[in-house]
This record gives C-alpha cells, structure tokens and sequence, in this order.
C-alpha cells in the first residue's frame, strides 16, 4: 500500500506516513491535516475489507458472509462503513510548532517562546548543540494511535 501512495516497496504505511509528515511540517505555515497525509494501517485495513466484501456482492459468493465482520457497522438499521478503530496522529502532533533556528535555539526561537522541545522537523538546530531548556530524551510509550 505504501507504493500506492507514493513510497518504496520497503517502506510500511507508518513509516511513509511519519516522513511525509515531517516532510509537511517543515514545509507548512499552519498545522498539518491527517487528510493531507496517507491512509493509516487501521483506515486502510477497513477499507480493503469493504473492498473484498463489495467483490463478494458483485460475484454473488456473499451468501455466508456477514457484512459487519467486513469493515462495515449498523447504525439506524443501515450499514455505515467503519473507518479506523484508532485515531490519525495525537493532537499534539497536530498542533506542532517548529523553529527554523540557524544558531542555537536562543531567545527567538519558537518553540523555546511555546516551552515546546525542538523536534527533527525544526530548521538548522535539528536539536544537536540547541539551547532550548524544554528538550528532554523521547521516551517510548504506548499508545492507541495509528501514526506508527
């Protein structure tokens, strides 16, 4: 799926979709949209259900098939595709800030004025030799999100 959108064969959906929003980030002058990136892993596992079950209809082997096991939910006695279980990115990914500092993150650079660390999407300073008091180590946790 990762070709479909743009990436190498060897890339994963989580991978291209965490590049292409670096890529954004760095690039844009407001927050980046989870509709301007790929599909998640959970998106698009739904939708290729739906796909195989709509195939299943077409070419009338539906009979044992239940369309709620398929990528499908009821609601008001209708289907209604189901779109994701996890949500896109954080919100806080969304509302990223990032500095385009060409020295060592002093007094102007924003994300230090939002007591935000600097990030791998923040201009020159790309954290190595930054002054930014708010960086810390990332430290790995889990999550119910669908970016990775």
């Amino acid at each position: 799926m990762a070709v479909l959108f743009g990436g190498k064969s060897t890339y994963s959906l989580a991978s291209l979709r965490y590049n292409l929003l670096i890529k954004k980030i760095v690039s844009s002058k407001s927050f980046v949209t989870p509709e301007r990136l790929p599909h998640t892993k959970s998106s698009t596992k739904y939708h290729s259900f739906r796909v195989y079950y709509q195939i299943m209809v077409w070419t009338g082997k539906e009979s044992d098939m239940n369309a709620v096991d398929w990528g499908w939910k009821l609601e008001d006695n209708q289907f209604v595709p189901v779109m994701t279980k996890k949500t896109a990115v954080p919100e806080s990914l969304l509302q990223m800030v990032h500095c385009n500092c060409t020295t060592a993150c002093r007094t102007r650079c924003s994300c230090r004025g939002y007591g935000l660390p600097c990030t791998p999407a923040c201009g020159q300073c790309q954290i190595e030799n930054c002054e930014n008091p708010d960086n810390q180590p990332l430290q790995e946790e889990e999550c119910d999100y669908d970016y990775l």
